[in-house]
Order: C-alpha cells, then sequence, then structure tokens
C-alpha cells in the first residue's frame, strides 16, 4: 500500500499557488456547531434518478471563494487554476503542504501578481460576494439537484450518522470576459456509519454556458446579484448529481473512448483529452486524463440532436431535462 505521499506524487500535477491559499484558508478553520437542515427539491434538475438520503457538511469557511480565471502559462505552472484529488479532506491539506513546501518563490511572486490581475474581473461584484455564504450557496444548490435525492445540509462539527456523508469544498472562477463561471470542486463521500476512509473522491469541474449581454457587469448585479447566484447554485447542483451518479454501478457496455472534445469557457473555445461519458441539454461530460469530471457546454451547433431533443428550458435561459 502506497502513502499518501506517494500517492500524491505520482497522481498531482502542479497548482498554481493561489488557488493553494484559497484552499488551505477553507479547510484550516476549526469546526462550528448546530445542525441545520435543508431539504432537496427537484427544481433545475438536471436528472432524477432516486438517491438514499445523505448529508452534505457545510465547509467551516462562511464565504464562498471566487477568484478570475487566471492563465500562469508564463509562469512555470499549469495553464489555469485546477484543484486535485487526494485521501479525503484531510487528505488535501498534506497535498497543500506538499506543494506549497516545493513551489519555488520567485515563481510563486509571479503566479501572485498574474492572480491579482485575473481577480480585478470580480471588482463590479463584490458587493454581493463577499455576503453570499456557503449555507446559502448549498441550501440553494440542494433545492436544484434533483438528481442526488434528498439530502440535507449539516454542521461543520455533525458527526458521521446511518447516512452517507459528502464533504465539498466548492472553488468558483469567473473568465477574464466575464462571460462565464467555472466551479471546482473537490468532493469526498463517506459511506454510513461513520466509516474513515472515503469510498468516493475526485474533483468536478462545472463550467456555466457562456452568457451573451453587453453590460455583464448589469447582468450579474442585477436584483442584487441573484444572476451570480442562482448560477453558482446550478453548478454546485450539477455537481452533486454528477457525484451521485458515479456512484451507481455502471451499466454493462463498451467502455467509452478517448478523443479530443472542443468546448466553449466563457466566450473563448478551448480543448480537453478525455472520455466522453454522455452528452445532455447541449453541454458534454467528459472524464479527462487525470480522472477529473468536467461538464462543460459544448460548442455551437456541435450538440447531437438527439441531446439537444430531451432538454426543456426555464427562466433565465437554463437548459434542464425534460
Amino acid at each position: 500500500m502506497i502513502d499518501k505521499f506517494e500517492f500524491l506524487g505520482r497522481t498531482l500535477p502542479r497548482l498554481a499557488w493561489a488557488s493553494i491559499c484559497v484552499l488551505a484558508c477553507l479547510l484550516c478553520a476549526s469546526p462550528a456547531s448546530a445542525a441545520d437542515e435543508a431539504p432537496a427539491a427537484a427544481a433545475n434538475s438536471t436528472s432524477a434518478a432516486p438517491t438514499p438520503g445523505w448529508t452534505l457538511r457545510l465547509p467551516k469557511d462562511e464565504a464562498v471563494s471566487y477568484r478570475g480565471l487566471a492563465r500562469f502559462d508564463n509562469a512555470g505552472g499549469p495553464g489555469a487554476q485546477i484543484l486535485y484529488p487526494a485521501p479525503g479532506i484531510a487528505g488535501l491539506l498534506v497535498a497543500i503542504a506538499t506543494h506549497g513546501a516545493i513551489v519555488d518563490a520567485q515563481k510563486r511572486a509571479e503566479k501572485d501578481r498574474i492572480q491579482a490581475a485575473a481577480d480585478s474581473v470580480l471588482t463590479p461584484y463584490r458587493a454581493v460576494l463577499d455576503t453570499y455564504t456557503h449555507r446559502d450557496l448549498m441550501r440553494m444548490g440542494l433545492q436544484k439537484a434533483g438528481g442526488a435525492g434528498e439530502g440535507r445540509l449539516v454542521e461543520f462539527a455533525a458527526p458521521r450518522t446511518e447516512e452517507r456523508m459528502v464533504e465539498s469544498v466548492p472553488v468558483f472562477f469567473m473568465t477574464a470576459d466575464a462571460k462565464a463561471l467555472i466551479l471546482d470542486a473537490a468532493v469526498v463521500v463517506y459511506s454510513p456509519g461513520g466509516a474513515q476512509a472515503p469510498v468516493y473522491q475526485n474533483v468536478i469541474r462545472v463550467i456555466s454556458e457562456p452568457q451573451d449581454s453587453r453590460d455583464m457587469a448589469e447582468f450579474w448585479n442585477a436584483r442584487q446579484g441573484e444572476q451570480l447566484r442562482e448560477k453558482s447554485a446550478l453548478l454546485f447542483a450539477r455537481a452533486l448529481e454528477i457525484v451521485f451518479k458515479e456512484l451507481q454501478p455502471a451499466p454493462a457496455g463498451e467502455a467509452a473512448v478517448h478523443k479530443t472534445v472542443r468546448y466553449m469557457e466563457g466566450g473563448t473555445e478551448r480543448m480537453e483529452r478525455g472520455q466522453v461519458l454522455g452528452e445532455q441539454c447541449d453541454r458534454v461530460l467528459i472524464k479527462n486524463l487525470r480522472g477529473w469530471l468536467m461538464s462543460v457546454p459544448a460548442r455551437p451547433g456541435k450538440t447531437t440532436d438527439a441531446a439537444t431533443a430531451s432538454c426543456s428550458t426555464v427562466a433565465g435561459g437554463t437548459q434542464v431535462p425534460r
């Protein structure tokens, strides 16, 4: 059996220092108290498979983390912020400490400069984002995640029970053109009964559909930032539904082949190599070469007729399964 550090050394790519700081702040705080419940409904669901009752543990930090999407191609790092799986939430802390010890100070300073410039895209929305809490985000996400079953929100200090428990650290990024939000969520799932080892762990990336507005600041800030909060919660709901679909027994069939998928990241076309696991509602679900799951918006005109026909449109232009 390999130890945590060998596991990390084999599987973890280089991580942008700015994202390390965000995750460290989110994960290193002490527990809170008292339980708070929020039943999940089927509104804006992206699937409808039944799932047994489960709990979603709140992160300790109240404020949701938002950053500008920076690209570090010229700073000795990966092309954009990325998260990665590790052995449980505690393992993420080990990964952060390990990576922090090997990051060169000069490169770190350059990445900090690039990240600070990228964060400027969020300046018009700080009044909304600074008051948006994990409690608000996760409550709304549970209401939208009909395909994840009946989940309830519990405090960070809540003990494990006879229900399955999910822990997640969501981090959001806004593209430089402000046309899309990106969720990177480290997710760990524990089986009922208080088992210490997780039964599932991965990173889920969900990219919103590009928004088409002449004034993106006006779009996101309308009605006290309703669009920002709603879109963030929908991305988190999609991440939860992806996880619970992964936990279901895989149907028999041929393995998905690897291919290069082109998709939209705001107004920019990107590429990702991986397995296409499904297409629905103008979206593509990919398992990339790192094993992470990515739900991305397809390029216009590239979605199959069957995938588009399975969708309907709700308020705000969001497409969901019929």
